[in-house]
């Protein structure tokens, strides 16, 4: 969960990639994720400014998908769902025995 300028907004692992030139949003992504906790290494990747209107509560959502998606030379855009379970990650037993126990999405 983050909060960006235009609200609180969780991702999920739902990705769509419409021309083969978008596999480099993946390895934009992939070096990001390598260096999470080498914060510093994410922020020289990405750009100082980015951060700092992060901290400074100016940075809406769609700016930061934008920002990603240039520096990875394509147009990247990021697309609300209401469904906020998409958001929930099953990584380990316990999280699938959750999911399981949650009432089913109305349709």
């Amino acid at each position: 969960y983050l909060r960006f300028a235009d609200g609180g907004w969780s991702g999920c692992n739902l990705f769509r990639f419409a021309t083969p030139r978008s596999i480099a949003a993946i390895d934009l992504w992939r070096q990001v994720e390598a260096d999470r906790k080498r914060p510093w290494r994410i922020v020289r990747r990405l750009g100082p400014g980015l951060l700092l209107r992060y901290a400074l509560g100016r940075l809406t959502l769609g700016d930061a998908i934008a920002h990603l998606g240039r520096k990875a030379g394509l147009v990247a855009a990021a697309v609300a769902t209401p469904y906020g379970l998409a958001a929930v990650d099953v990584d380990k037993p316990a999280d699938l025995d959750l999911v399981r126990s949650l009432p089913p999405v109305p349709r």
